[in-house]
């Protein structure tokens, strides 16, 4: 419960400083709505393989089995939400020096498919709250590594300014994304419920 208490006093003031805090303008709707439906798919995919440890269910049945479950669905949204908020903070890489791959094996033809879990606005507010503690992770990261003293919005001015540094933030973001450990907020899910 301690834990619980924890992650949901987090998200609460992560909604009040979004509410009154500007974070850096670096993605648009379409760039939002492609990281919520990619966090939404790792999550069903962690669902997945935890379930054919014991059985043979294919995707396509375990993908209509969630659609059609609100129940399930609304598990999946708390272990996303919990998987965004206990992310640690420390393993945010801001010097990656190249892109991040979001899938093995790439390809621009490949349609994935998957369950809604949340509809846009709730998928945008998720990805922006991320982007928000991925911001307030790399002014420290700027304060103790580059000596850069600065207020909230002077930090948000150096980073519009700023390409390199941008793109910096950008891909220890959706590196962070790709990060996410969506199984154990299963395993704790299914803890908790026993």
């Amino acid at each position: 419960m301690r834990w619980k208490a924890k992650n949901l006093k987090a998200m609460l003031q992560l909604i009040q400083l979004k509410k009154t805090t500007k974070m850096s303008a670096i993605h648009n709707s379409k760039t939002n709505s492609l990281y919520s439906d990619y966090i939404a798919y790792r999550c069903q995919l962690a669902l997945y393989n935890l379930w054919n440890s014991e059985s043979s269910l294919s995707w396509e049945a375990f993908v209509e089995a969630l659609h059609d479950s609100e129940k399930l669905r609304n598990t999946a949204k708390n272990v996303i939400q919990n998987a965004l908020i206990s992310f640690d903070p420390s393993l945010y890489d801001f010097e990656i020096a190249h892109g991040v791959q979001f899938f093995e094996n790439e390809s621009p033809n490949d349609v994935i498919r998957a369950a809604q879990i949340f509809d846009e606005q709730e998928g945008e507010f998720l990805i922006h709250l991320f982007m928000l503690q991925t911001e307030i992770s790399h002014l420290g990261y700027l304060t103790e590594h580059q000596g850069l003293n600065c207020k909230w919005k002077q930090y948000i001015q150096y980073i519009t300014q700023n390409d390199l540094l941008r793109l910096k933030l950008i891909r220890a973001f959706q590196k962070a994304l790709t990060d996410l450990d969506f199984e154990r907020g299963w395993m704790l899910k299914n803890t908790s419920d026993t």
